[in-house]
């Protein structure tokens, strides 16, 4: 489910490859809220129809679980590129940051803001990073 008919899996996508070969953390971050975004800006909708159907069908359970699996899997290799580089926070380590990203970087969370609070998508885009850079990074 990530609103595309495209059949590699996001991390063997050429936007994940340029997002793992960034050197600098904050690029990395804004390579990777781009990119989240323009997921939800195609998905979102359909996920939560999914979430919805989810409470009352066993499919859209197993379907929505799924997801979120494949989700944080996703973008638990953006926090372990982070830690190999010893680009995180001291003290965080990779489980932490991934759940951070997985957290912030959701399509519940951009619903929220985007659907919900009527923000610009660009706006959510520039919010997120700049979430991940204060969860994750050191302050400079």
């Amino acid at each position: 489910m990530r609103g595309d008919d495209e059949a590699l899996p996001l991390a063997s996508r050429a936007g994940w490859q340029e997002i793992e070969r960034q050197h600098d953390p904050r690029e990395q971050l804004a390579l990777f809220a781009h990119l989240h975004r323009q997921i939800c800006d195609r998905e979102a909708a359909v996920f939560a129809q999914l979430e919805a159907a989810a409470g009352a069908d066993p499919e859209a359970t197993q379907m929505l679980a799924e997801h979120e699996q494949l989700r944080y899997e996703t973008q638990s290799r953006l926090a372990r590129s982070l830690h190999r580089r010893k680009q995180l926070k001291p003290g965080l380590t990779a489980r932490e940051a991934a759940d951070a990203i997985w957290t912030l970087a959701s399509e519940r969370t951009y619903l929220a803001l985007v659907r919900d609070r009527s923000w610009k998508a660009e706006n959510y885009g520039r919010w997120l990073t700049e979430q991940l850079a204060a969860a994750l990074l050191p302050h400079q």
